[in-house]
């Protein structure tokens, strides 16, 4: 066996930052392993309070290997 590891991309528009923060803790302390490698907050020209943000998360999981 060895691990394979994928790069995503996820997108929030419109968010809170507690709303941020909530989707990365739920996405690290799931079922599947996953670590955030990066992420990118945009806060919108509007008062309104809401941002963009970005994370790129890698997903880990054990492939068969070829015999």
């Amino acid at each position: 066996m060895r691990a394979s590891n994928v790069l995503r991309a996820s997108r929030l528009k419109k968010s809170t930052i507690r709303q941020v923060v909530r989707y990365a803790f739920s996405l690290e302390t799931g079922n599947q392993p996953v670590k955030i490698r990066s992420l990118s907050i945009d806060t919108n020209a509007d008062p309104s309070g809401y941002l963009d943000a970005t994370l790129s998360v890698s997903a880990f999981s054990l492939a068969e290997g070829k015999k």
